[in-house]
């Protein structure tokens, strides 16, 4: 059974503290899976990952933030801000070996009418968890006072209506001056920390159900 299979029949089985286990079992297995193919995930980040996989988001790509350029004096075109893909997991009974992505990727006559049907399905279904996010952040941010720089939100959508989670100054970090982006990225990373608190603090009843 792959990972996001263990993912979704732990959320569709089990509840509380049962739940809460498996998945840290199945996290810790991503983890020796990424470490092994060298890409391991970043530790400052980790249990930001483990909080939103509580609540049923299923992560695709993250980053704690990463500064590359040595001259202080430039821009760092390749840095990367903090950031968290989140991506349903496609509907039910869509092939291990046929990810919704893939889909896109065939050519028009090749895509039969049951194609279209399971990229809309799986469209849906991101924009779900879009709509969950957006209220668990309206939850976070009831009580938290924080520049709108800062202030985090899930990210225009990107293919399939998945997106990133991650601060709105994330999209412009790139092309910061050098010290705004040494300023900014522990504030981008601190905000990504505290949510995954806020998230860990409250019982993880979000958008399990449609795992």
């Amino acid at each position: 059974m792959s990972l996001s299979e263990r993912f979704r029949e732990a959320h569709a089985r089990l509840g509380g503290e049962d739940l809460a286990n498996e998945l840290s079992r199945v996290f810790a297995d991503l983890k020796a899976d990424q470490a092994e193919a060298g890409w391991p995930i970043d530790p400052a980040i980790r249990e930001v990952l483990l909080a939103l996989w509580k609540h049923g988001f299923w992560t695709t790509f993250s980053c704690e933030g990463h500064l590359y350029e040595e001259d202080p004096r430039e821009p760092d075109w390749r840095a990367s801000p903090p950031q968290i893909g989140i991506e349903a997991l496609g509907p039910m009974g869509l092939a291990d070996d046929l990810h919704p992505l893939d889909l896109y990727e065939l050519e028009a006559e090749a895509c039969t009418p049951e194609h279209t049907q399971m990229i809309c399905e799986w469209q849906r279904q991101n924009l779900r968890r879009k709509a969950s996010m957006v209220d668990l952040l309206s939850e976070f941010y009831s009580a938290r006072d924080v520049g709108y720089e800062i202030q985090l939100r899930p990210s225009s959508q990107c293919r399939g209506g998945s997106f990133l989670l991650m601060s709105v100054g994330a999209d412009a970090f790139r092309i910061r001056p050098r010290e705004e982006q040494i300023r900014l990225l522990p504030l981008f990373l601190s905000e990504l920390q505290a949510f995954g608190e806020f998230l860990g603090s409250r019982q993880a009843n979000g958008p399990a159900a449609e795992v």
